[in-house]
């Protein structure tokens, strides 16, 4: 289960990046608001807090990449998970814009979205955002979604699930190159690698004229190879052994005829 989720970007959110908090400077914070029902949930970090408390300033270290807005690219940084002042956040230094890349963080208001994917089992160990914004012309479709999805004022952050996400990108049909299109269920490109027709269709409508680069596709069906292999590998581990599964000779005929079905009874 992937962790993702969506949250609405609050002015004091907005002070994480530097040319928002130089002009409000009223904000005594420098990072992402994390809401601890969400962090603390089922399928994320259930024992987060407790985790953190005997660390170094209560703190995880993680890979920061942000993506947007717009099609702006992939920004990596190094920041922290931690508790500040008994709230959790995702903060550390203040976020520049790239020399490359003027303003980039400074189109944000108060309303705009991140799409947030957290990595890592008992402490998260990476994030990747996806920045919406109101103001940028190719986020238009998302926001509008998004929107519904936390409509009130007060809405903060939610968990967002896999169906959810798609759903939300066939619905806004942002433009080919936009950076959330390449946040696929990775269970959908393994059926990919497996040369599943319905999943081929689907990534083909959600990454229209864009489709999966030579290399991307040479590793789902690695991967989806991998995955096969292992559990051709677990069923014949259990079939070796005593338990009551009631076969009493098998044989492994993919390791005969790479074509044929796995191991058969």
């Amino acid at each position: 289960m992937r962790k993702l989720a969506l949250k609405k970007l609050k002015n004091s959110d907005l002070s994480f990046f530097k040319t928002h908090f130089n002009s409000h400077q009223q904000s005594k914070q420098k990072g992402f608001n994390l809401d601890t029902k969400v962090m603390q949930g089922e399928g994320f970090f259930p024992a987060l807090k407790s985790l953190l408390e005997p660390l170094p300033k209560k703190a995880a270290h993680v890979d920061l990449v942000f993506f947007g807005p717009g099609l702006a690219p992939a920004h990596s940084l190094a920041r922290k998970v931690k508790i500040d002042a008994k709230n959790l956040r995702l903060n550390g230094e203040f976020v520049h814009d790239p020399d490359e890349e003027p303003n980039r963080y400074g189109q944000f208001v108060e309303g705009d979205f991140a799409v947030m994917e957290f990595g890592g089992d008992a402490l998260p160990d990476s994030v990747k955002v996806v920045l919406v914004a109101a103001r940028n012309p190719q986020d238009a479709g998302l926001h509008k979604v998004f929107s519904k999805m936390l409509p009130s004022a007060d809405d903060s952050m939610a968990a967002l699930g896999e169906d959810a996400l798609q759903a939300a990108i066939e619905e806004a049909q942002p433009v080919a190159q936009h950076p959330i299109r390449n946040w696929l269920d990775p269970v959908l490109l393994e059926e990919i690698g497996s040369g599943d027709a319905k999943a081929i269709a689907r990534v083909n409508k959600l990454l229209p004229r864009q489709g999966i680069s030579p290399e991307a596709f040479k590793s789902t069906k690695e991967a989806a190879a991998r995955n096969g292999q292992l559990g051709e590998e677990l069923l014949k581990h259990y079939l070796e052994t005593k338990a009551p599964h009631g076969v009493a000779t098998h044989e492994w005929t993919s390791q005969i005829n790479a074509i044929s079905p796995t191991t058969s009874a």
